[in-house]
């Protein structure tokens, strides 16, 4: 976003990484939600969901977003840091977004459930 004079923009620049960083955990977090709504599966299993989520997150940040944001420099994949990286998006990040799905999906459903029955 901001190229080259990213690495000489001291505090606010860092400042802005961080809030952007967090800005697209709430997107990623926002899309996973969206899908798991319409395809149940998803919110029922967060264990199996969560880590396939944060797969794909690890992916779609590794080969389309850094490569675009690091440029000019080369993105590495260096085993150890590569491995590591992938295990917190699937553990880390994965799985609490889709356990917070699942409380929020199962309580939208409970919500409905009572009032089908009031109603009755």
């Amino acid at each position: 976003m901001l190229g080259t004079s990213a690495f000489e923009g001291g505090l606010n620049t860092a400042a802005l990484g961080l809030v952007l960083h967090f800005a697209m955990s709430y997107a990623w977090s926002a899309l996973f939600l969206a899908v798991a709504k319409r395809v149940a599966r998803l919110a029922r299993h967060p264990l199996v969901s969560g880590p396939l989520f944060g797969i794909v997150v690890f992916v779609c940040m590794r080969l389309i977003v850094l490569p675009l944001s690091a440029f000019p420099y080369a993105i590495n994949f260096k085993p150890l840091a590569t491995v590591l990286d992938l295990l917190s998006h699937m553990f880390l990040f994965g799985i609490p977004i889709a356990i917070a799905a699942h409380r929020s999906v199962a309580d939208r459903s409970d919500k409905s459930l009572r009032s089908k029955t009031v109603r009755e």
